[in-house]
């Protein structure tokens, strides 16, 4: 009795595991791939586009939404750098809530579609969100190269030359021997 209760409790225990870390990761990479195929044939809509991209992000899969969110982030980076401002706005209010908020590489995306937002438009906030997402990557990312580059960029970039030689300063402790960084007066 005891044996035949165990057999069945490891074989749905197997089930268990077969579907959440094999059957499930795997409709929702090929919910996504569908989705990449529909829009390469070209939505009718935004709203289309995005609903069939949030149908795959939002699928109860417990492996596999870092990754599906990674790419699809990096396809969306590339889409807005050609849209017009409210396409754009529209791309990223619709990949940030899905973006993580303590993976170095999804806030450094999140910093620079910021960023190339900011570069585009113009807009005081998104230069802010730029920022405080490089930084924020900074915090978790220690003494990585891409988060502590990226803010020097932008606030070179932004005029904000006291903000930009304060981060080279700290470049230049990390990496004493970099040549890229000019410190002004």
């Amino acid at each position: 009795m005891i044996k035949n209760f165990l057999a069945v409790g490891i074989i749905i225990l197997g089930l268990f595991f077969f579907i959440s870390g094999s059957i499930l990761p795997w409709s929702m990479a090929r919910g996504y791939i569908n989705a990449l195929r529909l829009a390469g044939q070209g939505q009718e809509s935004l709203d289309i586009f995005l609903k069939t991209f949030k149908k795959s992000l939002d699928y109860p899969s417990p492996i596999g939404k870092e990754e599906v969110v990674k790419f699809l982030s990096g396809d969306l980076k590339e889409m807005i750098a050609n849209q017009e401002e409210s396409v754009a706005k529209a791309l990223v209010d619709f990949i940030e809530p899905y973006l993580f908020k303590d993976e170095v590489r999804h806030l450094l995306t999140k910093a620079e579609i910021y960023h190339m937002l900011w570069r585009r438009f113009n807009k005081r906030e998104d230069f802010i969100r730029a920022a405080e997402a490089y930084q924020e990557a900074g915090k978790i990312g220690i003494n990585l190269p891409q988060p502590i580059y990226g803010l020097y960029n932008l606030f070179l970039e932004g005029g904000q030359k006291e903000l930009a030689n304060r981060v080279g300063k700290e470049i230049l402790r990390l990496w004493p021997n970099e040549t890229r960084i000019k410190l002004s007066q």
